[in-house]
């Protein structure tokens, strides 16, 4: 199968940039091909909001990568249906 580097659909690695729509593009394109593994380099963060993952493929961290919740509660599907605990 193959692989899907994140940064190469867009993704920023910067915890001030919401890369979820990079992340997708790659989760996308690797479903659309049959299937592959999306991959976040390592030593890195990227911020995102929600992500959908699809069949047939898998979304492996490298070694000391990080996906950073985005902090804007827009940022996340159906966020208006989210009950916030403070």
């Amino acid at each position: 199968m193959s692989s899907y580097c994140i940064c190469e659909y867009g993704a920023v690695a910067d915890t001030s940039v919401n890369s979820a729509a990079a992340i997708q593009r790659a989760i996308d394109t690797a479903h659309q091909a049959g299937g592959g593994t999306v991959r976040v380099p390592a030593g890195k963060t990227f911020m995102c909001g929600s992500i959908v993952l699809k069949s047939d493929v898998s979304l492996y961290l490298e070694p000391g990568s990080v996906l950073l919740a985005s902090p804007d509660i827009k940022d996340y599907v159906n966020y208006e249906h989210l009950e916030l605990f403070s």
